[in-house]
């Protein structure tokens, strides 16, 4: 018997399930997620339901144990796989948050004309929300689709130059919401590697990208709101195998609003999702299914305090949109250009602040800016795209 069990030999398994609520274990090497050691969670719980009953003294009879739920957190590095192209090793956390994907499977070989916010590529098949890298020499460019036609993409945010003709766009994934689709998850985690401890039937609740600051990295902690979960003496059966992705520092990281880069110190963004749970008489454990019932987005950025404009005072004042489009990446060997595999961005086309106050960062005057995302004024429009390359 072995008392006190290592954190750090810990093992974590996040596996899509093919029937809601039913456990489902890791099957391949591939099933493991690297976490963060601070902030993983799991925690049952039961409804107690109370028996009001008289006895010979004023004190509580036993009551009985209920309906069973769980919830917990995932916390990750925010970084890509490390291969072009190639999903984050937390997607299943990504399309249970948000519900959608694209992917251009393929570099797209451009044709002539380009200006520095459009690129002419006949038959593209890109859509708007689409994140791309320019793979412009000596000047690779992370960006994502404004709007596009046939063959012709618009994007921000511009570039400086305008791109060479033929130049390429490399291969990307993108994720988005969707009102339904999103799959549940069952999540394992071999506590020392000795006791499995599952959360089953979860969906994400919260995405929220956290520690986007300057000179560290950037992570995403995913809350999760479950049906049901166990423990069993067991260890995983699998050695786990991770991605060879390493995070970019926020470092040579942008943040663009209205196609202005602003100065920031940081910059925060969550996404809440409410999930509704579906109980039945005939459930041993109560909750049967979920839903995702609403969605919202809100988050926060400070810039300096600017002496010659009252921007953000204007945008505040008049209730008008803005977009927000973040993007980091890894620097690769040749000066000017990125390490694919490692770019991030972030897309929220219509933003509208909340708060506006001026705020004081060591002496020096920023506006603290608290924003939510929303659909747009025709409701039309997605409200964040996440792209990785």
């Amino acid at each position: 018997m072995t008392i006190g069990l290592v954190k750090g030999e810990t093992v974590v398994a996040i596996k899509e399930e093919i029937v809601e609520g039913t456990a489902i274990d890791p099957a391949t090497s591939d099933d493991y997620l690297q976490t963060l050691s601070d902030g993983l969670e799991i925690s049952p719980a039961k409804e107690l339901v109370e028996r009001t009953i008289l006895t010979s003294s004023i004190g509580k009879v036993s009551p009985r144990a209920s309906t069973k739920s769980v919830a917990g957190s995932v916390p990750v590095e925010m970084r890509g796989a490390g291969v072009e192209g190639e999903a984050p090793q937390y997607e299943v956390l990504l399309n249970s948050g948000l519900g959608s994907k694209r992917t251009l499977g393929a570099r797209i070989v451009t044709d002539t004309g380009h200006t520095v916010s459009t690129i002419e590529a006949t038959g593209h098949g890109l859509v708007k929300g689409d994140f791309i890298v320019i793979l412009e020499a000596g000047a690779n460019h992370s960006a994502f689709v404004t709007s596009a036609t046939t063959d012709q993409i618009t994007f921000a945010p511009a570039m400086a130059v305008a791109p060479s003709d033929a130049v390429e766009i490399a291969k990307t994934v993108t994720y988005y919401p969707s009102n339904t689709g999103q799959p549940t998850f069952t999540k394992s985690v071999y506590w020392g590697n000795e006791i499995k401890e599952q959360a089953i039937g979860c969906r994400v609740a919260s995405m929220a990208l956290e520690n986007f600051t300057t000179g560290q990295i950037a992570t995403l902690n995913f809350g999760h709101e479950g049906l049901s979960f166990n423990e069993a003496d067991e260890a995983a059966p699998h050695t786990p195998v991770f991605d060879g992705g390493l995070p970019p520092l926020v470092l040579n990281a942008v943040v663009y609003q209205n196609g202005v880069c602003v100065d920031v110190n940081e910059f925060a963004v969550s996404v809440e999702n409410t999930i509704a749970f579906l109980t039945s008489v005939k459930s041993a454990d109560g909750r049967i299914a979920s839903r995702i019932s609403e969605r919202s987005l809100s988050g926060s950025f400070a810039p300096y305090k600017d002496d010659t404009t009252t921007t953000n005072f204007d945008l505040f004042d008049q209730n008008t949109l803005f977009e927000i489009i973040v993007t980091a990446q890894n620097p690769s060997a040749v000066p000017g250009e990125h390490e694919l595999g490692s770019c991030y961005g972030i897309y929220l086309p219509n933003c509208l602040l909340t708060e506006k106050v001026v705020a004081d960062q060591d002496g020096i005057l920023t506006e603290s800016l608290s924003f939510s995302a929303n659909r747009g004024d025709e409701g039309t429009e997605e409200e964040i795209f996440m792209g990785f390359c």
